[in-house]
């Protein structure tokens, strides 16, 4: 694969390929993590996820991927239900 990044013309090794993601994209195990941190803190988990959009199956399965607004969504409405402002932290220092 060919691609233009930067002003620089650059090409992809064939054995990665078939690896490459999209910029953007998180695993669904990050959003579970950042949902079990919002849960802890006494956010309703299922009026979270309906909220946000998202199906519990969804976050189990390892192959299924999120794109940063969906993340930035659940941050958002799980500061909201939980009202606290360091909710990032918090979930940082528990992954």
């Amino acid at each position: 694969m060919i691609s233009f990044f930067s002003g620089i013309l650059t090409t992809t090794p064939p054995q990665f390929e078939a690896i490459r993601l999209n910029i953007g994209d998180v695993a669904s195990d990050y959003l579970k993590q950042l949902l079990d941190t919002a849960a802890s803190l006494g956010a309703d988990r299922s009026v979270l996820l309906k909220r946000i959009g998202i199906e519990e199956e969804a976050l189990t399965d390892p192959s299924v991927r999120f794109d940063l607004t969906q993340l930035m969504k659940l941050g958002y409405v799980a500061i909201e239900m939980t009202g606290d402002p360091s909710l990032g932290l918090r979930f940082g220092a528990s992954s």
